[in-house]
């Protein structure tokens, strides 16, 4: 266990150590998962059934250096120490959570979502569970909206805090140039605007209207969504925030859906998580505040494409180029470049 009393690294798992955690006793095998942002993870499966998914950190210099400026690991160990068991949403049930001083090294051990469905982010998210995601976020937010303990929590950042505004521009105007490279039918509008847009980044979340901040999930896209006919689970919770809760709706609507179906139902949808606001008893954000702040989310969410863009590999590539093409047309759609 590389000198430390937990499995660092998939090759540091025993059927002894998976027992202890899981109460499962016998031979364990385990499959690799791909999909994590900054992580590994591998399916844990014992002989008389029971699974596990198991998540570790990427080992690479790289993701070290990312995780460690955007305390990811912190945050989401946090969110599944602090408040996964309590959440009004479904999320992987936590079983065991173990870390050293500094976040740097961990093993997450979860519930395995796998029976559940997942959508295809290229394809795009149909109507039915695009209005299950919604309900969702209304459901999230509406419960912490106005909780000023949330803001206690010592590993949630606010969307605007010092952390972000310092190295979020640093980040996205190095990787841009190679992003766009990668995008060469991104619109010239965008492109014109983009350094603008990135100078603009710390302060394109500040001032927005307080009767709208939560805890925001932070990362509501396909990839971390898993449904039934119950409703949604999301997973995923490294970028969680305390921020306004259009910036998860912008973030799912403008990246999540196809074009024409978000201008089809963008409007309708976003009617029915205000609705759902006022059902759960929470004090919603009057409609024109949460266009002013959906309109600034969906402009700052367009830096997520772009990261992705920058990558190397042709496979991400194609999935970054059809998420990008949505997030610029709905920056384009609702005139967003107008607040920079």
């Amino acid at each position: 266990m590389a000198g430390r009393p937990f499995p660092t690294t998939p090759d540091g798992l025993t059927d002894a150590w998976l027992g202890a955690v899981t109460g499962a006793e016998g031979d364990w095998r385990l499959e690799p998962l791909t999909g994590g942002f900054w992580s590994r993870m591998v399916r844990a499966v014992a002989a008389d059934g029971t699974s596990v998914v198991i998540k570790f950190p990427d080992t690479s210099d790289q993701a070290r250096f990312v995780c460690g400026l955007f305390d990811f690991n912190r945050v989401e160990l946090g969110f599944y120490r602090d408040l996964a068991l309590d959440a009004p949403v479904r999320v992987p049930r936590p079983i065991h959570v173990a870390h050293d001083d500094d976040h740097t090294d961990y093993v997450l051990v979860m519930e395995d979502l796998s029976p559940l469905r997942t959508h295809d982010q290229r394809t795009g998210c149909p109507l039915d569970a695009a209005e299950q995601v919604v309900d969702a976020l209304a459901t999230l937010h509406a419960r912490y909206l106005g909780d000023t303990d949330i803001g206690r929590l010592a590993w949630l950042h606010d969307a605007d805090s010092a952390l972000l505004a310092d190295q979020v521009p640093v980040i996205v105007g190095g990787l841009s140039p190679q992003a766009f490279a990668n995008l060469p039918d991104a619109p010239a509008a965008i492109v014109d605007a983009w350094p603008r847009v990135v100078e603009s980044l710390p302060r394109l979340l500040q001032g927005l209207d307080p009767a709208g901040l939560t805890l925001v999930h932070g990362d509501v896209r396909l990839q971390n969504l898993f449904f039934d006919r119950d409703g949604v689970a999301f997973v995923d919770w490294q970028v969680v925030r305390h921020t306004h809760g259009a910036y998860d709706l912008a973030y799912f609507l403008t990246q999540s859906l196809a074009t024409d179906d978000r201008r089809r139902h963008e409007g309708a949808l976003i009617d029915r998580y205000l609705r759902r606001l006022d059902a759960a008893g929470a004090a919603a954000p009057s409609r024109p505040a949460f266009d002013d702040a959906y309109r600034a989310s969906a402009l700052y969410c367009a830096i997520y494409p772009i990261i992705a863009a920058s990558n190397a590999d042709a496979a991400a590539n194609a999935e970054a180029m059809e998420i990008a093409a949505r997030a610029f047309d709905a920056v384009l759609d609702l005139d967003a470049l107008a607040l920079i």
